[in-house]
């Protein structure tokens, strides 16, 4: 049964291909972009949580006005 739905979806991918070339873009490319955000909100969440006292960390960001523009710098004790 599942070697039949096999055939079937060859033999669509190779008689539509041009549609089935923009679906499989597609498709990797959604792929791409939530692997993307998984890694990148994993990486947010999981910062500082190896220190004993992690729920009593604090990050302060200061803004600093110049000639250019705003600039914003973190002041986070890692030297």
């Amino acid at each position: 049964m599942f070697k039949n739905y096999l055939k079937i979806a060859r033999r669509t991918l190779f008689k539509n291909k041009v549609y089935s070339s923009i679906n499989i873009v597609g498709l990797s490319t959604v792929i791409i972009c939530v692997l993307l955000a998984l890694l990148f909100w994993n990486d947010e969440h999981n910062f500082d949580t190896f220190h004993e006292n992690n729920p009593n960390i604090y990050r302060i960001v200061t803004t600093v006005s110049q000639n250019k523009g705003d600039e914003a710098e973190a002041i986070d004790g890692t030297g």
